[in-house]
C-alpha cells in the first residue's frame, strides 16, 4: 500500500508478483492488472504510461476495501457467475447462507492470441472450463449452480456442440453442474464484480433476431452450400455442407435454408431473418410462387414445419452481389478438391433432407432413462435425498 508510482521494470515485476498472490481476493484482476503486464512484455520497450499510473491509483483504492471471503461448508451448494470483457474472463464463486450471498473465490484469466477472437458464447464456455480447472477441488466436492444469461445449458448437458465447446463439455461431464438464469444481485462486493463488465447488458439470444445468409451451388463436379449465421451480439458462424449426391440449384437452395434454420434453433433462437439470392425458393416459401414439382413440394413442407415453432421468421431475396460471402462458401463446398478451412464448420451430407427415413415410435412406455432425461432437461430430482444423489451420479 506504501508503493509509489512504478518507474522501473523490476518494481513493476515485483508489483505483478504481489497481485498474483492476491488474485483470489481481487475482483476482475485480469482487467485491473492488464496495463501492468503490458509494460513488462518481453517484446515491448518498457514504459510506465498514464493509463498504467491511473490503473495503479484505482488498484490501491480497491485494496483498501478487499471483500471478506469464507470457506464453503461440507456438501454445501455453491454458485458461480461470469463476467466477460474485451481482454479477460472473470468468475466469482459464492455460497448462499440465510438469504445472503457470501464470496468464496475470485478468479480471472487474460485472453491471449486466438482466444481474443472466440465468439461470445465460446468465451463463456471457456470461462466455465477455466473455472472448473482452477477450482477443481470445489467442483469435485460440491454441487455447482451456474448463473448465466447465455444458452450454455444445452451445450454442456446434451453435448450438442462441436469443436472446443464439445471438448470442454466432455471434460466436465464428471462434475455436478446445473444451469439457471441469472438472479438478482445480493451483496455490494458481488455487485461491483458485475458492474465492471464492459459488455452491454444483452437480452437472451432467443429474444433477439438472428440473421442468416444462405446460398447453394450445384455444378457437374459437385454440390454444396454455405451458411453464415450472425448472432444478435454480432458474432458470425460460417458453415459449409458438401453433398455426396447430385442436386439441382433449387434443391441446394432448399437444403441450405433448412441447415440455417436448424443451426439457429440449436442455439435456442426463436427469431430468425434469412437472406437468400434464390428468387424461386423465396417466392415459394413466401407464397408468391406455387410449388408444382414433387421434390419442391416436399422441401416446402419441411421448411414450413421448421419455421412453425419460431416466434418470428422472414425470408428475403437479395441480388447475388449482396450475398457474396455465402456464395463464396457454397462454391468452396461444391469444389471436389478443396481443403477444409479451420475457421469454417464443415459437414458432408449423404442424402437429401426429403429422402430421410421416417422414424416411427414403437414403444412409448416409461423406461429407466426417463428420470435421467427429466433431470438433464428440466432439473427434476426425486424427493428422497439418497435417490437424488444417485440420480446426479448416473446422469454424469
Amino acid at each position: 500500500m506504501d508503493m509509489k508510482s512504478q518507474w522501473t521494470i523490476k518494481e513493476v515485476q515485483r508489483l505483478t508478483g504481489c497481485l498474483a498472490a492476491l488474485g483470489r481476493f481481487l475482483s476482475r484482476s485480469g482487467d485491473k492488472c492488464r496495463y501492468f503486464f503490458q509494460t513488462i512484455k518481453k517484446k515491448a520497450m518498457f514504459e510506465w504510461t498514464e493509463e498504467a499510473d491511473e490503473a495503479f491509483v484505482q488498484l490501491k483504492g480497491h485494496l483498501h476495501t478487499l471483500p471478506r471471503l469464507v470457506s464453503p461448508l461440507k456438501s454445501e451448494k455453491l454458485f458461480i457467475y461470469f463476467a466477460i470483457s474485451e481482454h479477460s474472463l472473470s468468475a466469482v464463486l459464492l455460497a448462499e447462507r440465510d438469504g445472503h450471498q457470501i464470496l468464496v473465490y475470485f478468479i480471472s484469466h487474460v485472453l491471449h492470441n486466438a482466444e481474443l477472437k472466440y465468439p461470445h458464447i465460446e468465451k463463456f464456455g471457456l470461462a466455465l472450463y477455466m473455472a472448473s480447472n482452477k477450482l477443481r477441488p470445489y467442483f469435485l466436492a460440491h454441487s455447482i449452480v451456474v448463473y448465466t444469461d447465455q444458452p450454455l445449458k444445452k451445450t454442456f448437458t446434451t453435448l450438442e456442440a462441436s469443436g472446443l465447446m464439445l471438448k470442454w463439455a466432455l471434460e466436465m461431464r464428471g462434475f455436478d453442474i446445473a444451469f439457471e438464469t441469472r438472479k438478482a444481485i445480493k451483496g455490494q462486493a458481488f455487485a461491483d464484480f458485475l458492474a465492471e463488465m464492459t459488455r452491454p447488458d444483452l437480452q437472451p439470444a432467443g429474444d433477439q433476431i438472428w440473421k442468416v445468409f444462405v446460398d447453394g451451388s450445384a455444378t457437374t463436379t459437385g454440390c454444396g452450400t454455405g451458411v453464415i449465421c450472425q448472432s444478435p451480439e454480432g458474432d458470425k458462424f460460417e458453415y459449409a455442407l458438401r453433398f455426396q449426391f447430385q442436386a439441382s440449384n433449387n434443391e441446394a437452395e432448399y437444403e441450405v435454408l433448412l441447415a440455417g434454420l436448424k443451426m439457429c434453433k440449436a442455439a435456442e433462437a426463436t427469431k430468425i431473418d434469412v437472406i437468400s439470392d434464390s428468387l424461386l425458393v423465396v417466392g415459394q416459401v413466401n407464397g408468391d410462387f406455387e410449388a408444382r414439382e414433387p421434390a419442391m413440394m416436399k422441401y416446402l413442407k419441411i421448411v414450413k414445419e421448421e419455421a412453425k415453432g419460431l416466434d418470428h421468421f422472414t425470408l428475403q431475396q437479395v441480388p447475388r452481389s449482396s450475398n457474396h460471402q455465402a456464395d463464396a462458401l457454397s462454391k468452396l463446398a461444391s469444389s471436389a478438391s478443396c481443403d477444409t478451412p479451420r475457421s469454417v464448420f464443415w459437414e458432408v451430407k449423404e442424402r437429401r433432407s426429403i429422402d430421410a427415413e421416417p422414424v416411427h415410435i414403437v414403444d412409448r412406455s416409461s423406461t429407466w432413462m426417463d428420470e435421467i432425461i427429466s433431470y438433464l432437461k428440466d432439473g427434476l430430482l426425486p424427493s428422497d435425498p439418497k435417490e437424488s444423489w444417485l440420480m446426479k451420479k448416473r446422469a454424469a
